[in-house]
């Protein structure tokens, strides 16, 4: 058996490209990986008519963006609600 290789994980807690939803929505991008975190964990992260909206602009953004190769969603704090 060959002795794994390690792999450093990215860091994404120092870094925010963009803020939607009036900071409810944050966008980070790091080594061709899109993060969104929803970040309203007050309410465990229920989402509200404009973090909807603003979870589209990031959305629409990575989409466009050639570097990116695949979104990771996450929640601030304990948990994230994202329908019923």
């Amino acid at each position: 058996m060959l002795p794994r290789k390690e792999i450093p994980m990215l860091d994404f807690t120092q870094k925010t490209d963009e803020t939607y939803a009036d900071g409810k929505i944050l966008l980070s991008v790091a080594d061709g990986i899109g993060l969104i975190t929803f970040n309203n964990p007050e309410k465990r992260n229920a989402m509200s008519l404009e973090m909807w909206q603003g979870l589209v602009s990031a959305l629409v953004e990575l989409r466009d963006d050639p570097d990116v190769r695949v979104v990771i969603m996450a929640g601030a704090g304990q948990g994230v609600c994202l329908g019923r």
